[in-house]
């Protein structure tokens, strides 16, 4: 009822003393009022309901109301519920303050938030046999390996967490594994009796694709007539990929072959009719068994004589024994490459080609030796594992320096002198030695005469060093100078009898013959602007050149017999390859004009000619001959016709050019 009801019928409330106050404005009734009870049966004290917001009702237990600071009856102050709430506040706040300590302590040692060239997901198709940690990389300059707990499958398609440690920092990222590719299979005859059961995997043999394979039938075939029943089978991967292979069921009465498929291993013997109608029955091949071939995976069809009738039957040769091999370690000398993965293996056996790899590419760590797994794989898809090593042997030998000249000239002036081609350097590492000219004796900037070093090291730090003789030489050349070497070349090669064209044959005869002591190509020259110098120093002091060397020689000759002659360089683009210099001399008369080509750097054994009077088509055509067999782009003797003369007149006849390059 109403609490105003309630003072109107009860008047005053007991007090815990029990007296009693004036209710309204009357006095006392004398009724006690009635005692509220609980569903415990326990009785509380009343209250008026006027302080029903600011008091609590008490039990008989004893507690009495938070924060009145009075004891129980059993004497024990109760605690404020103000109080309690404040205990539970810093209970979740020091919870709180010690969950991000140690969310800190784990952030500090794993990132997740991922830097630029690191991947948030790598994505790759089902069937790879491995992956790199540094597949996640986009800058491979980083160092990754992964990190512990990181597992995911390759032959399945889904996406895996992984784990990484990219330069000592932990990173998740992960691996998404796709299939794109629909699998196949082949189809296989298969004869059931009537109202028999077949199942679609009885119908499909060399179901090939990365993950697993479901086959299903398009529609089930009806078996209840004896017939040819024509199937549809759906192959169906991991990825949703779909192919479809039609098929046939041969429906038979009586069915006198109780195995119509015989699975064999490769290289196994066909086996005998009984296999096909049980050890009850009899038959014969039909088919000549000598002819087949058990060696390579595949189905063939035989025919059988049962009684007098003939039957299909499907015998599948698979190869499931994985490939063996003998397995050695292997040692490379400190700076090898690492060997590839068929090094390790000899003496393969299985019934199909093999194929050998690393189940993870080995990596140069500094650790000696370094473990290594390979895998071998038939083509059946069959593996083997095998685990060795790569040791490191100790590399104490130097390398071998041979000495070929150990006499160096140069002239005041160059910037690089010409010395490789003086040694040859080998080191039982089997890499090329780093080789140099240790010139720390000498000063190339005074003319004079030097003890300096040829110094070759290897990669294991041996070193070996031969000792030679560097002269520099005063590097003005004067035209008397050159002159006084053309003569004294003139006088050795020419007689008083000659005429212009045997003495263009003694020339070229005397350069192209890349002799040591006249001139010898090395193919390396520091100045191509002076050809006075470059001759004269061609004749006397170094006596090595190249293509620039040997068309400066020859200028400073015509020009001291005193023929009309210019220097031909080759055009561009086809100088980035190696440009090359030879001559043009003009054997008529300023009136009458007869220009031919003249080239006596050494030219390759198989396409020597003689090159002392060509003319522009006998160049063309030497040029598509060489580089037809050499190169697939012609550019030996391509040029700017348009800056030089023009040739035409053929007076010496190279036979040794095939006539279909004239063309």
């Amino acid at each position: 009822m109403d609490y105003r009801d309630y003072r109107k019928k009860y008047g005053k409330t007991r007090t815990e003393n029990g007296s009693g106050t004036a209710g309204g404005t009357g006095g006392d009734s004398g009724v006690q009022p009635r005692a509220q009870t609980t569903r415990t049966g326990r009785q509380t004290d009343t209250v008026d309901f006027r302080d029903t917001r600011e008091k609590r009702t008490r039990t008989r237990t004893g507690i009495g109301t938070a924060g009145s600071g009075k004891k129980n009856r059993y004497g024990y102050r109760p605690a404020s519920r103000d109080g309690g709430k404040l205990i539970l506040v810093t209970i979740v706040l020091l919870t709180v303050l010690l969950v991000a300590i140690v969310a800190i302590l784990i952030i500090s040692r794993t990132s997740s938030g991922l830097p630029d060239y690191v991947a948030s997901r790598l994505t790759v198709e089902a069937g790879r046999t491995s992956i790199e940690a540094s597949d996640f990389l986009a800058d491979k300059a980083h160092t990754a390996e992964f990190a512990s707990g990181s597992s995911y499958s390759l032959g399945h398609v889904g996406t895996y967490k992984v784990r990484l440690i990219v330069d000592g920092k932990k990173y998740t990222t992960s691996l998404r594994v796709v299939d794109t590719v629909a699998p196949t299979g082949t189809v296989i005859p298969v004869t059931v009796r009537r109202r028999g059961s077949v199942k679609p995997s009885d119908c499909v043999i060399e179901i090939k694709d990365a993950t697993d394979v479901e086959v299903t039938f398009r529609k089930t075939p009806d078996l209840s007539s004896v017939g040819s029943v024509p199937v549809t089978l759906v192959l169906r991967d991991e990825g949703g990929n779909e192919s479809q292979l039609d098929g046939e069921i041969t429906v038979v009465d009586n069915l006198a072959v109780i195995n119509t498929v015989k699975i064999i291993e490769c290289g196994a013997a066909v086996p005998s009719v009984k296999a096909f109608v049980g050890n009850d029955g009899e038959g014969e091949y039909v088919t000549d068994i000598t002819r087949i071939n058990t060696y390579e995976p595949g189905f063939q069809t035989l025919a059988i004589r049962v009684g007098a009738g003939e039957y299909n039957v499907t015998l599948i040769c698979k190869d499931t024994t994985p490939p063996t091999a003998t397995v050695s370690p292997q040692t490379i000398k400190f700076g090898s490459p690492l060997p590839e993965a068929a090094a390790f293996v000899s003496n393969i056996v299985d019934m199909t080609p093999v194929t050998v790899s690393y189940v993870t590419q080995p990596v140069n760590n500094g650790q000696n030796p370094i473990r290594v797994k390979i895998r071998l794989t038939d083509s059946s898809g069959n593996s083997t594992l095998y685990e060795s090593t790569i040791t490191f042997a100790n590399d104490n030998t130097p390398p071998e320096i041979t000495v070929l000249n150990d006499r160096i000239d140069m002239d005041l002036g160059d910037t690089a002198i010409i010395w490789r081609s003086c040694i040859t350097v080998t080191d039982n590492s089997g890499q090329e030695p780093l080789v140099i000219l240790d010139l720390s004796g000498a000063d190339t900037t005074q003319p004079g005469t030097y003890t300096v070093y040829f110094v070759a090291s290897d990669s294991s730090g041996n070193i070996a060093r031969r000792p030679a003789v560097l002269t520099v030489h005063d590097s003005t050349v004067t035209q008397e100078m050159l002159n006084e070497a053309v003569r004294n070349l003139c006088q050795k090669i020419f007689r008083d009898n000659m005429s212009t064209l045997d003495k263009l044959n003694a020339l070229y005869t005397y350069l192209s013959a890349n002799t040591v002591g006249q001139l010898q190509y090395n193919g390396s020259v520091a100045d191509h602007d002076d050809w006075r110098r470059e001759a004269y120093l061609s004749l006397t002091s170094r006596k090595t050149g190249d293509c620039f060397s040997f068309a400066s020689v020859a200028h400073a000759v015509f020009n001291y017999l005193g023929f009309e002659c210019v220097m031909v360089e080759r055009s561009r683009p086809y100088q980035t390859i190696g440009t090359h210099f030879w001559n043009m001399i003009n054997l008529g008369t300023s009136s009458d004009p007869k220009w031919y080509h003249f080239d006596s750097t050494p030219m390759r054994g198989g396409f020597r000619i003689k090159a002392y009077a060509l003319t522009d088509a006998q160049l063309d055509a030497y040029t598509k001959w060489r580089d037809d067999l050499l190169n697939p782009q012609p550019h030996y003797y391509v040029y700017d016709k348009g800056l030089y003369p023009v040739s035409c007149e053929t007076i010496l006849v190279n036979a040794a050019i095939p006539e279909k390059y004239f063309n």
